[in-house]
C-alpha cells in the first residue's frame, strides 16, 4: 500500500484556509453593511405591510454575491486547488514516479462554474429565509415599531435564519428584564457583530475546504487519467482529531473506500458541513 497523501498533510489545508479567512471575512461583513445601507425605506415598509422580502433586495443580494465570488472567492478557490493539487503532486512524485498536475481545464471551470452558482442561491435564499422569518417573528409573534423593525432588519443583514432569530430572542429577553432601551440596543449590536464576524470566517473556510479537498481529487484523477497511477485507489476520511470534531465526521475518522464510493457519513470527499474541518487522504494498492 503507498500512501500518496498522508494524514500529517491535511495541516496544509489548515494553515491555506487561516491564511485567507480573515480577508473574505472582512470582505462579506463590509457587504453586509453596504446592503443594509441600501434599503430604502419604502422598501422597508413594504416588506413590513406585506411580510414579505422585496425581489429588488433578492436580485441585487444575487449580483452581490456573483461579485463577492468574482472578486473575492474565484481566485482564492483556484489558488487551494493548485496548491492541493501540488501537495499530490509531490507525493506521487515521491513514490510513484513523475507526474505534473494542471489546475486548469474543463472539469475544473465546471467545478468553479457549479460552486459559484450554487453559493451564491445558498447565501441569497439563507438570507431571504432569515429576513422573512424576523418580519414574521416581529409582526406576529412579537409585535414592535415599524422604526425598530426597520432598524432591526437592517442589523441581521447575512446572518442565517438561526442567528437571525437569536438575535431576537436576545433582544426580547433583555427587554423583558426591562434592561434599559439604550443598552438593549448596544448589547444587541455586540452580538449582532460578533455573530457576522463568526458568519464570515465560516463561509471562508467552508468554500476553501471545498476547493482544496476537490483539488485533491483532481489532480488524484488526472494522475489515474495519464495512467500514471495503476491499482486500487483508496481514499481516507481525516478528522481534526480534537474535542471539536462533530458527530458526522467523527466516525467517519481514518474510515478508508475506494475512490469512487462514498463514505459512511454519505459524503464523497469532504466538507461535510459548514466550518467542517476534515481532509482525505489516498492510497494506492498496486497491481
Amino acid at each position: 500500500m503507498i500512501v500518496l497523501f498522508a494524514r500529517q498533510y491535511a495541516e496544509k489545508l489548515i494553515r491555506f484556509t487561516a491564511r485567507h479567512e480573515p480577508k473574505i471575512a472582512k470582505y462579506l461583513r463590509s457587504l453586509w453593511l453596504i446592503q443594509a445601507e441600501r434599503m430604502a425605506r419604502k422598501e422597508i415598509e413594504y416588506a413590513v405591510t406585506f411580510q414579505e422580502v422585496p425581489l429588488e433586495w433578492i436580485f441585487a443580494w444575487q449580483q452581490d454575491y456573483a461579485r463577492f465570488i468574482n472578486e473575492e472567492i474565484d481566485p482564492r478557490w483556484r489558488e487551494a486547488i493548485a496548491e492541493a493539487g501540488d501537495t499530490i503532486e509531490e507525493a506521487i512524485i515521491r513514490e510513484v514516479g513523475p507526474f505534473s498536475f494542471t489546475p486548469t481545464g474543463e472539469k475544473i471551470d465546471f467545478w468553479l462554474r457549479e460552486r459559484a452558482a450554487t453559493l451564491v442561491r445558498n447565501l441569497t435564499d439563507t438570507q431571504t429565509q432569515a429576513l422573512r422569518n424576523i418580519l414574521r417573528h416581529y409582526i406576529v409573534e412579537q409585535p414592535t415599531s415599524p422604526d425598530d423593525l426597520g432598524r432591526i432588519i437592517r442589523s441581521v443583514v447575512g446572518l442565517t435564519n438561526r442567528e437571525a432569530l437569536a438575535v431576537a430572542r436576545f433582544r426580547d429577553s433583555l427587554l423583558r428584564e426591562g434592561v434599559d432601551r439604550q443598552k438593549v440596543e448596544k448589547q444587541t449590536e455586540r452580538y449582532i457583530r460578533f455573530l457576522h464576524k463568526q458568519r464570515g470566517i465560516r463561509i471562508a473556510r467552508t468554500e476553501m475546504s471545498y476547493a482544496w479537498n476537490n483539488g485533491e481529487y483532481m489532480a488524484i484523477t488526472q494522475a489515474q487519467e495519464q495512467g500514471i497511477l495503476r491499482g486500487r485507489l483508496m481514499k481516507e476520511w481525516i478528522t481534526a482529531a480534537d474535542e471539536r470534531v462533530c458527530h458526522i465526521c467523527g466516525p467517519a475518522d481514518g474510515e478508508l473506500v475506494d475512490k469512487e464510493q462514498s463514505f459512511s457519513n454519505g459524503f464523497f470527499i469532504p466538507p461535510a458541513h459548514p466550518n467542517c474541518r476534515c481532509a482525505h487522504a489516498y492510497m494506492l494498492e498496486e497491481v
